[in-house]
């Protein structure tokens, strides 16, 4: 869990009208969901120094609409937004087949235990907490690198969903796997013979 630093009397400021992008051929596509613009600008320019492309989104309802228009492959949202709660977006998120495996980071000033339970159960990957702003770089660049690390090998992958199956595949190969897919195991074991005797 990482940790972050609250803004007193910055939640809750007028939010822009339309959502804001920053782009420049990053390795990743990031979502920002936050209603601070402080906050906003904070995470977009520690994603930036990372090499991640931002989009950012004033409340829940623009950011699923995002969600829904491009690529996404990293979620922040705030867990106080105004129309709705990062939690239930998250529920949202998780209820679309093409999302579900995608990381969801939770941004809060909540000190309590139970909020990490709470978004553990509606599917956020992991919390990071307001109190220290200097950390959440820190954090973000740790999570960064746990998703640019290199792997070498190949996955079989026994998938019948063509959505799931296409998630997935993004997702491996954006590990540097390389990926044999079947869609029943039948033929996954058919592959692995013709391999085999090839071998």
């Amino acid at each position: 869990i990482g940790t972050a630093q609250r803004l007193d009397g910055v939640h809750g400021q007028q939010a822009p009208s339309s959502p804001v992008r920053q782009e420049g051929g990053g390795f990743m596509k990031a979502l920002v969901v936050e209603d601070s613009s402080i906050f906003r600008q904070v995470i977009a320019h520690s994603l930036a120094q990372l090499n991640i492309d931002v989009r950012m989104a004033a409340t829940a309802e623009e950011g699923f609409a995002l969600l829904q228009a491009e690529r996404t492959d990293l979620v922040i949202l705030d867990l106080h937004l105004p129309d709705q709660s990062g939690l239930e977006l998250c529920r949202r998120i998780r209820a679309q087949a093409m999302l579900r495996m995608l990381p969801v980071l939770l941004l809060t000033s909540d000190d309590g235990e139970a909020i990490v339970h709470d978004a553990l159960d509606a599917g956020i990957t992991e919390v990071f907490r307001k109190s220290r702003l200097e950390d959440l770089q820190v954090s973000l660049r740790d999570f960064t690198r746990r998703w640019q690390r290199e792997f070498r090998g190949r996955v079989l992958l026994v998938e019948d969903s063509p959505t799931t199956t296409l998630v997935l595949q993004h997702m491996l190969a954006k590990m540097n796997l390389e990926v044999d897919h079947y869609d029943t195991a039948e033929c996954a074991l058919q592959g692995l013979d013709g391999r085999a005797a090839r071998a």
